[in-house]
Formats: C-alpha cells, sequence, structure tokens
C-alpha cells in the first residue's frame, strides 16, 4: 500500500492536493475551491514537490517514514505483549504474537473504517487474534477496552493542556 502511495506521489505533476481536489464533484469542488483555499492548496503541493523533489530528501522521507511506522509497530506491539501478559501471565504471549494481534487488529479495524470510531470492531478484532493463536477470547476484548480507555486518558490530559494554555494565553 505505501509503494503504491509513494507511486501516486511521485507521479503527480500538478500537485498532489490539487490532483486529490480535482476528482471531486462539481458540487463540492465549487464550495471547496475559493481564491483563497486554492493559494493554500498550491502552497501545499509545492512544500510536498520540494520535500520529494530531489534524492537526498526524498532518502530522508523515506528513513522518516520507515522510522514512524517501524517505531509505531514496535510499540503497540510491545504494549499489546505488556497487557496480555499483565492480565493473563500464565496463558502470555511472546512478542512476535503481539506484533501478529497488533497487525490482525490494525487490518480489521482498517476494513471496518465505516463504524464510527471501530467501537466493537478493534476489541472483536484483538478477541480474533487472540483465539486463532489459542488463547482465551475474552483476554482479547480486555486489550481492546484497555487499548481504548489509554486514549481516553491521553486525550484528557491533552484537553487539560489545552485548556490550561488558553487560561494562561487570556491572562496575559
Amino acid at each position: 500500500m505505501l509503494f503504491l502511495i509513494f507511486r501516486f506521489i511521485k507521479n503527480r505533476s500538478d500537485g498532489i492536493i490539487m490532483g486529490i481536489v480535482e476528482k471531486f464533484p462539481e458540487r463540492f469542488k465549487n464550495k471547496i475551491l475559493t481564491e483563497n483555499s486554492i493559494k493554500k492548496i498550491n502552497l501545499i503541493d509545492e512544500e510536498i514537490n520540494l520535500a520529494l523533489s530531489n534524492k537526498n530528501n526524498l532518502k530522508h522521507f523515506y528513513i522518516s517514514l520507515a522510522m514512524h511506522y517501524f517505531g509505531t509497530i514496535i510499540t503497540c506491539s510491545l504494549e499489546i505483549y505488556l497487557i496480555v501478559n499483565y492480565i493473563s501471565p500464565a496463558g502470555g504471549i511472546n512478542i512476535l504474537e503481539g506484533l501478529f494481534i497488533y497487525v490482525f487488529g490494525f487490518v480489521a479495524t482498517s476494513a471496518l473504517f465505516f463504524i464510527p470510531a471501530n467501537v466493537g470492531s478493534s476489541e472483536g478484532s484483538y478477541s480474533i487474534a487472540l483465539s486463532l493463536l489459542g488463547h482465551d477470547p475474552i483476554i482479547g476484548l480486555s486489550v481492546g477496552i484497555i487499548r481504548r480507555l489509554r486514549t481516553f486518558v491521553w486525550a484528557g490530559i491533552g484537553a487539560v493542556l489545552l485548556f490550561y494554555a488558553g487560561l494562561i494565553k487570556n491572562s496575559d
């Protein structure tokens, strides 16, 4: 999939964002494309073209992209590994099984993108993945709930920080 995205990006001469917007139906395009938005879209396209213009920039882009995705895969797999081994130490998993569970859950929730906030689909995918590996599916439900609670906690921390930053700005 990433290869197809890179190929699409590399073969766009009229700009990536403008190329995507041009494919919209006319009624949406007329609402989106104002003189101001066209300038902003062209500016973004110019910046993307600059980033992908030479081999050195492209090499740095690929390295940063790989670091991002491999880092995400490793940390999410480690998170699932730690959660499962904490919940069920007797029926624990190894890190490769954690990787399988994460990738299986990611693919399943990506395929079910139309479910708002993936409610139930992520928990179900973890349960299916763990049952495929011979573990109790209820552990998958627990993993999904714990990961969702973690998301809510971080979102709450972010909201508090934004609220606090707004109070500080107003007091100045």
